[in-house]
């Protein structure tokens, strides 16, 4: 049978454990046992290949840090972004100059939504890179970005997750020291139920965003695992104690209606439900004469979610 699997780090940079499942037995939670982990070994594979191997890994590593940011923004752009272009245009090939300019402003959107930030988070997020321990490329094969936000389902709105952490931190500094100390040891859910009694009716969830895979290696199934160890990252280091609370987290993602692909994969392999479509919102595309990032109006966005637990 051909197996593969997922190392998956912890979070912080002195980890020495990992977590590892295989798609066959465990495909919708990591199993709970913790290896030993290393550096990734290197040896010279690919990561999921003809099937005829019969163990492969991928290694997935929660990144905050500005180098990390750079290789995703590169993955973006040349599996998530050029793809588009060449399907819908015949333009001619992206230049150094226009290639510069979009990195630097994917880049930049990466950092402000997963890189590191000074102080305490209330609404943590992260981004998950995927490596091939058994092959000679340092660069990433595929990717995806976590984060914490509030969203309003009766109201169909979803924040921004830095939004969402100043709507947080706004209500808690009107508070007395006593109130304050009264919720030190609240959960996510605790925190918005106290806090944000007046105003619309916010609830914590994690929105899934920038998922891209290398071309090279696409429907081996990467796309899937990328997504199911961002559920398996949530609830570690967002909401461990969400089986206690009184209504489960949602995992919150918004698609293009005219991505058929996405969507299958999303309703029929990862049990996402449609929660509303929207055409108020313009979609991004990129400009590659310019190097610019463009807005498109006219465009059908469905937002999506399933339970985490």
């Amino acid at each position: 049978m051909f197996l593969s699997s997922i190392i998956f780090l912890a979070l912080n940079s002195n980890a020495s454990t990992a977590f590892q499942f295989h798609s066959h037995d465990a495909p919708e939670r990591l199993l709970r046992e913790r290896l030993p982990f290393g550096r990734a070994p290197n040896a010279a594979t690919h990561l999921f290949g003809s099937g005829s191997a019969t163990a492969e890994t991928v290694v997935l590593k929660s990144c905050d840090d500005e180098v990390s940011m750079s290789l995703g923004a590169s993955l973006m752009l040349d599996s998530f972004w050029l793809p588009q272009v060449a399907q819908a245009t015949e333009e001619g090939t992206l230049s150094d100059g226009s290639r510069t300019k979009l990195l630097e402003e994917q880049r930049s959107d990466l950092s402000g939504r997963y890189g590191e930030r000074m102080g305490k988070r209330l609404m943590p997020s992260t981004l998950l890179l995927a490596t091939s321990p058994d092959s000679d490329r340092t660069e990433p094969v595929g990717m995806v970005g976590i984060e914490a936000v509030l969203w309003d389902r009766e109201g169909r709105e979803v924040l921004l997750n830095a939004a969402s952490e100043g709507i947080l931190k706004s209500a808690l500094s009107s508070l007395g020291p006593k109130q304050r100390r009264a919720l030190k040891d609240a959960n996510l859910c605790e925190l918005c139920r106290e806090l944000l009694k007046d105003g619309p009716a916010y609830e914590p969830a994690v929105v899934l965003a920038n998922l891209a895979v290398d071309p090279s290696i696409r429907r081996s199934g990467i796309g899937r695992k990328l997504c199911v160890a961002a559920g398996e990252f949530a609830l570690k280091e967002i909401f461990p104690d969400c089986e206690s609370w009184d209504t489960p987290p949602q995992m919150v993602l918004q698609v293009e209606a005219a991505n058929d692909g996405a969507r299958s994969l999303y309703a029929d392999r990862m049990g996402y439900t449609v929660e509303w479509a929207d055409t108020t919102k313009p979609a991004l595309r990129i400009d590659i004469n310019t190097g610019n990032f463009v807005e498109k109006s006219d465009v059908e966005l469905i937002t999506m979610s399933k339970n985490l637990v």
